[in-house]
């Protein structure tokens, strides 16, 4: 069973192009915009800059540090936080 993982980039001095790199590198490194609850079959969208990632094999700190060099080569010096487990969400809209 993957793990789950919930991340936070923030760049700073970054304008709404910056972001938009960084949504798409990270979405090429299989980082996801959006929760998905497969009971419902509904997605709902992360606040900005905040991304879900699966894994069966990386630790907490491989995902922190992966997210930090994707959003690094964005923006220098970006803030990166990582957390593992499950989330609760309230709020958020559905797509």
């Amino acid at each position: 069973m993957s793990k789950k993982f919930t991340v936070r980039v923030e760049l700073h001095n970054a304008d709404e192009d910056d972001y938009e790199s960084l949504h798409k590198k990270m979405g090429a490194a299989g980082f996801k915009k959006y929760l998905h609850y497969s009971d419902s079959n509904k997605d709902f969208a992360l606040p900005t800059a905040e991304y879900r990632y699966f894994s069966d094999v990386e630790t907490n700190q491989q995902v922190v540090d992966k997210a930090y060099d994707i959003a690094h080569n964005v923006k220098r010096n970006p803030s990166v936080i990582s957390t593992q487990g499950e989330i609760a969400k309230r709020g958020l809209e559905e797509i």
